[in-house]
């Protein structure tokens, strides 16, 4: 019957379709089971170099996460992940022996960028053991974090002498960081005290409240602990100014065993401790 004959037909045209999918299907198969092949292949020849680099990476990886730890608790997470690949990128320069970094760092403008990332530098190193593949790093970066330092602290006496408060400010927190800070408190102070106190005429008792009237605004402007640098100013006017001219209006008389001489001494140092 007809219905017969087109169902044969159409068993007849649906086994040549099936047969065309099937070898359309076969030949994509050997197409994707060559290109797994490939990267196969491809994975084995670049297999060698990645272990090397995660071998690498695993002795810095701990301290590049600390060093975003490290950052300021106020600056966005995109910030902390461009500075800790900033400082990662010359941590790699540096533990490359073939990488001359003898000019790294040398750009005056900027230098705010540069103390941060030798830093951040230093302390990693600084937690690395002393192996020969770490030696150099470490020497170039000692160098490098010193010569830094030196000129911060250059550049906060020059913003001293132009009395720039705001260049002030920022180079003691660039040195905060750095042992340096020290040495720029002793600066500032030594700096107020320059010629402050070279009048021989000059009543050191009345000037001493005066200098720390006209100070301690400034101090308490510039530091975020104003009272240890108040302190050292005491400390420092006492040993190297009034300590020197009490002596000095002592000495006269000390070792004398006249009795007038004695006599002025006790009226000295009487007069003195009233003061």
């Amino acid at each position: 019957s007809i219905t017969i004959v087109f169902t044969q037909d159409y068993q007849v045209q649906t086994e040549q379709n099936i047969k065309k999918l099937e070898e359309v299907c076969e030949k994509e198969r050997n197409t994707w089971a060559d290109s797994v092949a490939q990267l196969e292949e491809l994975y084995q020849s670049t297999y060698t170099g990645q272990q090397e680099l995660e071998m690498r990476i695993s002795v810095i990886s701990t301290k590049v996460i600390q060093i975003g730890h490290q950052l300021e608790s106020k600056s966005n997470p995109r910030q902390q992940l461009v500075d800790a690949r900033t400082t990662a990128k010359y941590l790699e320069r540096f533990l490359d022996a073939n990488d001359d970094v003898s000019l790294m760092f040398q750009d005056a403008s900027k230098l705010e960028q540069a103390a941060h990332i030798i830093h951040q530098l230093y302390n990693v190193l600084q937690e690395l053991p002393d192996e020969p593949k770490f030696i150099d790093a470490k020497a170039k970066v000692k160098e490098r974090h010193s010569a830094i330092e030196e000129e911060l602290l250059l550049e906060f006496s020059r913003a001293q002498v132009r009395n720039d408060k705001k260049a002030m400010k920022k180079y003691i927190k660039l040195l905060s960081k750095f042992k340096g800070h020290n040495d720029c408190i002793q600066n500032f102070i030594t700096d107020c005290l320059k010629g402050y106190f070279d009048n021989p005429n000059i009543d050191i008792f009345s000037s001493i409240p005066q200098l720390f009237t006209k100070v301690s605004e400034l101090i308490n402007e510039l530091f975020d602990q104003p009272e240890k640098v108040t302190e050292r100013l005491i400390t420092t006017v006492y040993t190297e100014k009034l300590t020197p001219y009490v002596r000095n209006q002592l000495d006269a008389y000390e070792r004398s065993s006249d009795l007038d001489k004695m006599e002025k001494y006790l009226q000295t140092l009487f007069t003195l401790n009233k003061k």
